[in-house]
């Protein structure tokens, strides 16, 4: 909740900057959030970030799929990579092992 309310006030901020009293509506948006017993968080997320969240569900779903297909190519080119090392580093040392008898 805070960290939608941070990045939303970011990307706002050129625009809130001319607002008049925006930071004591911050402050009181922020103080409604935060505690608990105000329900205000739940009200928010279920009005407003919620139904935004449940909207994009499809493309959110498609993304984070496209970011791990990525993150498991990655790791297996790094994989790769390092045991063509290891092996490349172990056949120099034995090679210099045999030439230093």
């Amino acid at each position: 909740m805070y960290g939608t309310a941070s990045v939303t006030e970011k990307a706002l901020d050129i625009l809130l900057y001319w607002v008049p009293y925006c930071e004591f509506v911050r402050k009181f948006f922020m103080f409604l959030i935060l505690i608990p017993h105000t329900g205000a968080a739940v009200w928010v997320y279920d009005h407003v970030i919620g139904p935004v969240f449940r909207s994009q569900r499809h493309t959110i779903d498609s993304s984070l799929e496209r970011v791990q297909r990525k993150a498991l190519e990655a790791s297996s080119e790094v994989q790769a990579v390092t045991s063509s090392l290891v092996r490349n580093a172990a056949s120099g040392i034995a090679s210099a092992a045999i030439k230093a008898r």
